[in-house]
């Protein structure tokens, strides 16, 4: 699959800038996603807005453009680029961020001398919520360099090092040796195979069941892979080791029980039934910081939007789920919810 990339700016101050990108992404071979070009794809059942922001959730990669310009402001009191940039990071879409170095300059000047009345900055038109932009790029735990450009040429060359960057990890991840629980999991369906072809008896019927289990973990299918990720990123927990207790367990509640020793503890999460795009940024913002206190970086925040047919609205599925430093498990209602669905298929599919 050749990879999508969002080119998000504003537009009529950038359209130079943005063309030097889009030809970077040409001459690599990679597909470039410009609303000028007609990439966009707009819904008659969505604004022209949430259409942009739909495409971003759709690309591999988001390249993020900050001028001197933070541009129209959208219902949110955010602008529409800074949106997308919203978009990119809760999709967990790797976001490429190239800064104008005066920006950044600016921002140095208009941080030592906020606190006079009536600072101006040169040519920004919001400087304030420019800044607050830049502040939220960096304040990232992940994927928060800024990379500051002071011609097109400086942000070509940015951009193809960085393309070059990934592809060398995206190299290094296939052909490294493969993680020791996928390793496991591989070896252990090898095991299986064979006996299940040199022997019959009691065991070959559990044999078959392990094997089952296994390869509903490792599917790619959205049911297990998420159960796995559950158990080997929040939960630490070899799935080698894990398929004999899951298989045990007639319930997700007793499974994590079993594996922490104490059931799955209730998030509270206030989250209604259809929430507006400007609801769930702002969700975001209040979750990530009381799971970064209560989990520091063991947690996973997934939000899935589904549209609800005949309505012309959206449905929105949070699931916040961590691990405290104790080992607990904590988990929102919609994710326990999902989790529980999730364990029953497990079980079905091993049977």
């Amino acid at each position: 699959m050749i990879p999508n990339i969002f080119i998000s700016s504003t537009i009529q101050d950038l359209h130079h800038l943005r063309d030097a990108i889009r030809d970077v992404v040409q001459e690599l071979g990679y597909n470039p996603v410009m609303s000028e070009y007609g990439d966009i794809g707009y819904s008659p059942r969505r604004s022209a807005e949430d259409s942009c922001y739909l495409t971003v959730s759709e690309c591999q990669l988001a390249v993020i453009i900050l001028g001197k310009r933070y541009g129209y402001i959208s219902e949110n009191g955010l602008s529409v680029t800074h949106n997308e940039f919203r978009s990119a990071r809760d999709r967990r879409i790797p976001v490429i961020s190239l800064v104008d170095h005066e920006v950044l300059t600016f921002k140095k000047m208009f941080e030592l001398n906020k606190q006079q009345a009536g600072v101006s900055v040169p040519d920004m038109d919001n400087p304030e919520k420019s800044f607050g932009f830049i502040d939220e790029i960096t304040s990232s735990k992940m994927n928060n360099a800024l990379l500051a450009y002071a011609s097109a040429t400086d942000a070509r060359q940015h951009l193809r090092r960085q393309l070059a960057h990934m592809f060398g990890e995206f190299l290094r991840g296939q052909y490294d040796p493969m993680k020791a629980d996928v390793k496991d999991i591989l070896a252990e369906i090898r095991t299986l195979r064979l006996e299940a072809e040199n022997k019959s008896g009691p065991d070959e019927k559990e044999n078959d069941r392990v094997l089952r289990a296994m390869r509903f973990l490792v599917d790619d299918a959205e049911e297990g892979r998420s159960y796995s990720r559950l158990l080997r990123e929040t939960l630490r927990t070899n799935i080698n080791s894990a398929v004999p207790i899951l298989l045990s367990s007639g319930t997700f509640d007793e499974a994590i029980k079993k594996m922490t020793g104490s059931p799955p503890e209730l998030l509270t999460l206030d989250v209604s039934a259809v929430l507006t795009r400007k609801d769930v940024h702002k969700l975001i913002d209040d979750v990530m910081p009381r799971l970064s206190a209560m989990c520091g970086t063991n947690y996973q925040l997934s939000i899935i939007d589904n549209e609800s047919e005949g309505s012309g609205k959206q449905t929105w599925r949070v699931v916040v789920v961590g691990a405290l430093p104790d080992g607990k498990l904590v988990v929102n209602e919609q994710g326990l919810n999902e989790f529980r669905k999730y364990h029953e298929e497990f079980k079905n599919a091993s049977m």
